[in-house]
């Protein structure tokens, strides 16, 4: 797509009109009844008289305390996603012949929020990667009025919906705002959609803010939800005309011919994401979905900057706005004008002008400055491939160092807008379903909204301390660095690839295993730690005989102090095994589970992990099974994570 606007003529029925250029798609055919002509452009047109609402809109709400530099993100989770604008906040674009907005991306993240309001990569809060209230997963129109059953404290009655509350939270100046995708999947008629999507247009402009409709993508995944779209967004651009606020024509610019697949993902459901970053706006890039959504969002908020905050000229060849809506608020309309108003000064923003949401236990050890590695913000890890959002499980690949590294991924419906990773590490020989299955990963993933990712470990040719022979394993000890250590690059790019693509919390990652896969999700967090929220480990422990079978201790009792009294406690020393355990700074918060019969991997060693914790004052958890073996049991990922989830980074 080139920098210049196409405005098509189109009947709101899908027929072609008139047009000076080429007719592009001819997939919009709906069986929408409404017959009237409107103008359809990617980017807003806004005439003399929708100019004057907006702007009694925008200004009724910088009275009432709304920041010109920011917006808010409504909708689905097509919405939610952090590849959805997550890469401007971060820094991360690549304007190609769009230098042009550099000005206008740089304004939208003068305003800085509290790092626990954004799931980002970077750990930056800002209008483009603020975690909204009011964008999640499968969401409807509806269900953004849907008042909480227990509404945050920041959002008291009437504020206690998730729309409401985000405006209230955030004091954004505009909304982009795109449903229509799940709705489609339950009825062919739109009717309810747009009473809903209205009700959201009033509620967003009761705040002081300006509502921008965006119409949503194809959908190629399945064939009747497919010949739905165009009445959906029919009915989203008739009520754009209706209530005269700007329409941001995203499926229009996802037809261009020059887009692959329609900017769809392999999936059909999700936009696709090319370039090295959603945020490449380079030819390449700017044939990918996201691409495509975040340089017309900034280009919408631009043009809207422009003409509204501004009081820039109108553009020509506006709506006559016969019978369009034309009520002009004032302050005094503005739902919630409230005692106290964060004050912002925009060119000189604060580090934080929001309170933080209420966080659940932080893990309170002091992070260390680590090196890039150990630097979520920083990371530069080199990889190939794309993880796809796929709702479920699903095997996907990604190329790290040259290698193929396939994967078992989980995504629960029930994962909010910035939800906690959990990587899952299996044992010698096995693979990521394996652990996935055995560690019941899918009933914790379901009920606590956990992303969950299981890699595969490599075969390896030959043996290491822990393996006499050939055969699939994690590399441990000697080898620790995580700038060379290949499956702790994996991490590294497991970790980046999903706060981009999952929206992943950065201050909620967690690595668990059992046995191999034990050592290495230890190994993981120490060498790691200012990334790693906690871990959890089953049959593993610290070694520092010569291998895991120069000491056969077997024991019984649910203590470590009732069996280092019992007949065989090995006395073993040398280097630290999986890798190196500090004895200060910080150490990620550890579940540590092992049967005390255990005959392939003593016991000993989850002893000798505690012992050296405590001694450095981290934290764990120590669950001892009496009389078991080297079993994972199918409980072990939801046990483990009644531990982990009360603790977060800082």
């Amino acid at each position: 797509m080139t920098g210049a606007l196409r405005v098509v003529q189109w009947g709101l029925a899908g027929s072609l009109i008139v047009l000076g250029c080429s007719q592009g798609s001819s997939e919009h055919e709906s069986t929408a009844v409404q017959r009237v002509t409107v103008p359809r452009s990617v980017l807003p047109v806004i005439g003399a008289s929708m100019k004057s609402r907006l702007r009694s809109i925008y200004l009724a709400g910088q009275s009432a305390g709304n920041r010109a530099a920011v917006f808010s993100k409504v909708g689905d989770d097509l919405t939610a996603t952090g590849a959805f604008m997550d890469d401007l906040g971060c820094r991360d674009e690549t304007l190609g012949s769009y230098a042009a907005l550099a000005p206008t991306i740089d304004y939208f993240r003068t305003v800085t929020f509290a790092a626990s309001r954004t799931g980002a990569w970077c750990g930056t809060a800002n209008a483009y990667s603020l975690r909204s209230a009011a964008a999640d997963q499968g969401w409807t129109a509806a269900r953004s009025l849907v008042p909480y059953s227990t509404a945050p404290a920041d959002c008291p009655s009437p504020y206690n919906t998730p729309l409401r509350c985000e405006l209230r939270r955030t004091r954004p100046a505009a909304a982009l705002i795109m449903f229509g995708t799940y709705e489609l999947q339950a009825s062919a008629d739109p009717a309810s959609f747009r009473a809903s999507l209205a009700q959201v247009v009033t509620d967003t402009i009761n705040a002081g803010v300006i509502p921008v409709l965006s119409t949503i993508p194809p959908r190629r995944d399945n064939a009747t939800y497919g010949a739905r779209v165009a009445a959906y967004n029919d009915a989203i651009i008739a009520l754009a005309s209706a209530q005269q606020v700007p329409l941001w024509d995203y499926w229009l610019a996802l037809n261009d011919p020059s887009m692959l697949n329609q900017g769809m993902d392999s999936d059909g459901f999700y936009p696709s994401v090319g370039g090295g970053s959603a945020a490449a706006f380079t030819t390449t890039g700017l044939r990918y979905g996201y691409n495509q959504r975040n340089l017309t969002a900034v280009q919408v908020l631009g043009h809207l900057k422009s003409v509204v905050y501004d009081d820039g000229p109108a553009d020509s060849g506006g709506s006559s706005d016969a019978g369009a809506a034309t009520d002009v608020i004032d302050a005094s309309d503005v739902v919630d004008a409230p005692d106290v108003v964060d004050a912002v000064d925009v060119a000189d923003a604060p580090d934080v002008v929001d309170a933080p949401d209420a966080p659940d236990v932080v893990d309170a050890g002091a992070a260390d400055a680590g090196t890039a590695a150990d630097s979520g913000a920083t990371d530069d890890v080199s990889y190939t491939g794309s993880l796809r959002v796929l709702a479920g499980r699903s095997r996907q690949t990604l190329q790290v160092a040259g290698i193929a590294r396939p994967m078992t991924v989980y995504l629960p419906s029930s994962r909010g807008s910035a939800p906690p990773l959990v990587m899952a590490f299996h044992g010698t020989s096995g693979d990521g379903n394996q652990v996935f299955d055995e560690s019941g990963a899918q009933a914790m993933a379901n009920n606590h909204g956990v992303v969950v990712i299981a890699p595969d470990s490599q075969w390896m040719s030959g043996g290491d301390w822990d393996h006499p022979s050939e055969t699939g394993y994690w590399q441990t000890w000697p080898d620790v660095d995580p700038n060379h250590n290949v499956d702790l690059l994996l991490v590294r790019a497991i970790m980046v690839e999903a706060q981009r693509r999952f929206g992943v919390d950065p201050r909620r990652i967690y690595s668990i295993g059992h046995s191999n896969g034990a050592f290495f999700a230890q190994l993981v967090a120490t060498q790691l730690p200012s990334r790693i929220a906690g871990y959890g480990s089953s049959s593993g422990g610290l070694v520092q005989c010569a291998t895991t079978q120069s000491c056969h201790f077997q024991g019984r009792g649910t203590t470590c102090d009732a069996l280092r009294t019992q007949p065989g406690w090995c006395s073993c020393s040398g280097p630290d095994k999986p890798g190196p355990v500090p004895t200060s700074g910080r150490i990620p918060p550890a579940y540590l589970a092992h049967g005390t019969a255990d005959p392939m991997v003593s016991v000993q060693y989850t002893c000798a992990l505690s012992d050296r914790m405590r001694a450095a004052s981290a934290t764990s958890l120590v669950v001892l099974r009496d009389g078991d073996g080297h079993v994972l049991p199918s409980t072990f990922a939801s046990d483990a994570w009644a531990f982990l989830s009360t603790h977060r980074l800082p």
